[in-house]
Order: C-alpha cells, then sequence, then structure tokens
C-alpha cells in the first residue's frame, strides 16, 4: 500500500514538473531546458505506474502506455472504470493542464 502512495505521489510531482515544462518549452532559455531536461523522461515513470498500478485500480491488462490514455479510453464508460477514470481526470490531471484528458 506505501508503495502505491509513493508511486502516486512521485506520479503527480513528476506530471506537474513535466506538463509544465512541455508546455513552456519552446520559450525556455537552453539553460533552463538543461536543467528540466531530466523531468522530460517523467514519460517511463508514467508507463510504470500504469502498468503496475492501473491495471489494479482498473482490473485489467493494460491495452495503452500511459495512465491518460488509459483514463481516455474509459471516460465516457458507465461503469466503475469510468468513474475512476472521470476523478483522475477532473482532479489530478486535467485542473493543471486543462484539456489533458480530452
Amino acid at each position: 500500500m506505501i508503495e502505491f502512495i509513493i508511486g502516486a505521489y512521485l506520479l503527480l510531482a513528476g506530471f506537474l514538473i513535466y506538463s509544465s515544462a512541455h508546455r513552456a518549452w519552446n520559450g525556455l532559455k537552453p539553460v533552463v531546458k538543461a536543467i528540466l531536461s531530466p523531468f522530460m523522461l517523467f514519460y517511463l515513470v508514467d508507463v510504470a505506474f500504469n502498468l503496475i498500478f492501473g491495471s489494479i485500480m482498473f482490473l485489467e491488462l493494460p491495452m495503452q502506455l500511459t495512465l491518460t490514455a488509459r483514463c481516455r479510453e474509459h471516460l465516457k464508460d458507465t461503469n466503475f472504470r469510468g468513474t475512476i477514470a472521470r476523478a483522475l481526470c477532473n482532479h489530478m490531471m486535467d485542473p493543471f493542464d486543462p484539456g489533458h484528458c480530452k
């Protein structure tokens, strides 16, 4: 359980840094890009979290690599997977990166 909490926290922190850097990337100075470059590897953390904990939360093997892609796939579902996807998108992703789950 503690692994899930730590993983979720790191995923959210990485997402916040990654999404902010990604939006501003073209306007950043080279020094700032160099500092932020390691955070662009966040994609790998997202994939790992989705493969392990996403599979547990959604009770299915992944058909998508990232948690966002999995959530997009289930947004319109009326079952528990749709509820989880909407909660993650509405409360964890879209507030920090509007339209992320669209």
